[in-house]
C-alpha cells in the first residue's frame, strides 16, 4: 500500500525556545491526536463496509439490451434476425411447411458476463472481502503509527501551534488508505471458470439470457 504519511514532518516541527507549547497545550494537542486516531479507525471500518457495498454493486450489475450504449447495435441485430426469419418463412412456404411448424431464428441477450453465475460472484466477493480486510488492517496500523509519531513529536519537541495544526491535517484519511477494490485485483485471486461454465456462457448465454425475436 502506498505510504501516505507525511515524509517531511521531522524537518520543520522543532520550534525555537520561545515558540514551544506549554504543558497544557501539549496535553490538549495529545487529546486531539488520540481522538482523531479513534475517529480514523472507526472511519476505516465504515470505509471497509462502503467498499464491500460498492464491489457488490459491481458484480451484481445487470445490463439490459436496450441500454443507450449499445442500443444501435441491438437494433441492427434485431433487424438482421427479422430479415432472417422473413427469408426462413419464404423458404418454408416453398417447402410446404405449415406456418405453425416453421422454425425461427432468435436473438439471445446475456445481461451479464461471468458474473451471471452465482458461484463466480461468490468467488469474486470472497476475494474482494479478503483484499478489503487487508487494506483495513493496514490502514488501522498506519493510522496508529502516525498517531504515535505525532504524539512523540508533541512530547519531544512541544511543537509550535501552527506546526501542530499542519501535522494534524496530514493524518491520512481512511479513503486515502483504502481505495476501492479493482475488479482485476479480485480476478487475480479467484479460480478461473471451468470449461463447462465457459461453454454455457458462450453457447447458451447462461441463466440470465434473454431471448428476443
Amino acid at each position: 500500500m502506498h505510504d501516505t504519511r507525511p515524509a517531511d514532518h521531522q524537518s520543520n516541527l522543532v520550534p525555537s525556545g520561545d515558540q514551544r507549547m506549554t504543558k497544557d497545550e501539549r496535553l490538549e494537542i495529545g487529546k486531539v491526536i488520540r481522538a482523531r486516531e479513534k475517529v480514523a479507525i472507526v472511519g476505516a471500518k465504515h470505509q471497509a463496509l462502503a467498499l464491500k457495498a460498492e464491489f457488490e454493486r459491481k458484480i451484481s450489475a445487470i445490463y439490459p439490451r436496450n441500454h443507450p450504449a449499445w442500443a444501435e447495435a441491438t437494433r441492427i441485430a434485431e433487424q438482421a434476425i427479422a430479415d432472417a426469419n422473413k427469408h426462413i418463412a419464404e423458404q418454408c412456404k416453398k417447402m410446404d411447411v405449415p406456418e405453425t411448424f416453421s422454425p425461427r431464428a432468435g436473438l439471445n441477450w446475456a445481461s451479464r458476463g461471468e458474473n451471471m453465475f452465482s458461484e463466480r460472484r461468490a468467488e469474486l466477493r470472497k476475494a474482494a472481502n479478503a483484499l478489503i480486510a487487508e487494506r483495513e488492517a493496514e490502514a488501522v496500523h498506519q493510522i496508529m503509527t502516525v498517531s504515535v509519531e505525532m504524539q512523540s513529536q508533541v512530547v519531544a519537541h512541544g511543537l509550535t501551534t501552527d506546526a501542530a495544526k499542519d501535522f494534524l491535517a496530514k493524518l491520512p484519511t481512511p479513503q486515502q488508505l483504502m481505495p476501492p477494490v479493482d475488479m482485476e485485483e479480485a480476478e487475480r485471486r479467484r479460480k478461473p471458470l471451468t470449461s463447462s461454465d465457459r461453454y454455457e456462457l458462450r453457447h447458451y448465454g447462461g441463466p440470465d439470457a434473454e431471448e428476443t425475436d
